[in-house]
């Protein structure tokens, strides 16, 4: 479409510039009668269109354009009228026509993020006037793969994620998240006589999903910070959050390295008092949650992403907020200000899980 349209526009300009030649060698006068006669047919185009609810916008700005033509053939402010309306067409639909997907890392299928994030989705295709798609994944790992063959154009990931991403696509951080009480804790039973981090050597310990910033790599970090290291002093196994939580509460482990805001929800469901369980380490805040660009994505169109969430933040909060999952960003606010220097404790991480790959701290952090 965005071709016929520039067609279309060297078309009317090339009709202005013999208009012009015209009305230098007629005078003004007789351009002004000849306005007053036809001027009542194109007005009726326009009226007929209008009422033809059936046809799209981009059928009826056409066959404007169509009915219009035979009109301005020698009428030098008919072709400007029609030069003007076919480029500010041509860039308003190619700006609609633009289909960008948009992903969440820790959502898996298609169902499920159609469910947390279909009303966020559609708020931010309204606000920007882009086609905004949601764009499955399966795992981590298929983002880099459909940022590289430019399938997957904005992704919502945690920092771990961002870390990955970041070295191996260039991907860009455009929008952050603060999620207030974002860090983590290893946690013990009381029962256990485990007092602290030291007391964890020879035991198995329960992560969360492998990678997870906040489940596995964040607590992995806290017994190194102690001196401890995973497979050697310490047993460690990878579960889903929730499994590991139940291996925990069985007594299947002897702790678990868990999200803070996650451990008070499940410990809220238990039929046990608050002193069954003791936090014997807690890690630092947390780097922030992000919306990246790939590479590929023009500059002109994330800074316009940008603007949109600075100045409509709480409207788009609101509807993440409508989807169950997303209760963890209550409270958050949306910023732009990024520094890569503040997910280098992430790469940090990252070397201590043995993934040298991931630790190598960027020349502008």
């Amino acid at each position: 479409m965005e071709t016929v349209c520039k067609s279309l526009f060297l078309y009317s300009f090339q009709l202005l510039a013999v208009e012009f030649r015209e009305t230098v060698r007629l005078g003004p006068v007789p351009l002004l009668i000849k306005l007053k006669r036809r001027r009542t047919i194109l007005f009726k185009g326009f009226l007929v269109l209008s009422q033809r609810r059936e046809i799209n916008r981009n059928t009826m700005i056409f066959t404007l354009l169509h009915q219009a033509l035979p009109l301005v053939h020698r009428n030098f402010l008919k072709a400007l009228f029609l030069t003007l309306l076919t480029l500010s067409t041509s860039l308003a639909y190619a700006e609609q026509d633009h289909e960008y997907a948009f992903a969440v890392t820790d959502i898996v299928g298609l169902e499920e993020l159609q469910r947390e994030f279909e009303a966020f989705q559609s708020l931010l295709s309204k606000l920007s006037g882009y086609n905004i798609k949601l764009f499955p994944v399966t795992s981590r790992t298929i983002v880099v793969e459909a940022f590289r063959s430019k399938k997957l154009d904005f992704a919502l990931t945690g920092p771990a994620e961002y870390v990955v991403l970041s070295t191996k696509t260039e991907a860009k951080p455009i929008v952050g998240l603060t999620r207030p009480g974002y860090y983590s804790v290893l946690v013990t039973k009381s029962e256990s006589g485990i007092k602290d981090v030291q007391g964890l050597k020879s035991k198995k310990v329960a992560f969360g999903d492998f990678g997870s910033t906040s489940y596995h790599l964040a607590p992995l970090q806290i017994l190194a910070d102690h001196g401890l290291k995973a497979g050697e002093d310490v047993q460690t196994v990878n579960l889903s959050k929730l499994v590991a939580w139940k291996s925990f509460v069985r007594d299947k482990v002897d702790a678990i390295g868990i999200n803070q805001s996650r451990f008070e929800l499940f410990k809220s469901r238990e039929n046990l008092p608050d002193e069954a369980y003791k936090i014997i380490a807690k890690g630092p805040e947390l780097p922030n949650d992000l919306i990246v660009a790939a590479s590929h994505v023009p500059e002109e169109v994330s800074a316009k992403i940008q603007k949109i969430f600075t100045e409509n933040g709480q409207e788009l909060l609101e509807a993440m907020l409508q989807g169950k999952r997303n209760k963890k960003y209550e409270g958050m606010a949306f910023f732009t200000d990024i520094n890569d220097s503040d997910y280098n404790y992430v790469r940090k991480m990252y070397r201590t899980a043995g993934y040298e790959e991931f630790a190598q701290v960027h020349k502008n952090s």
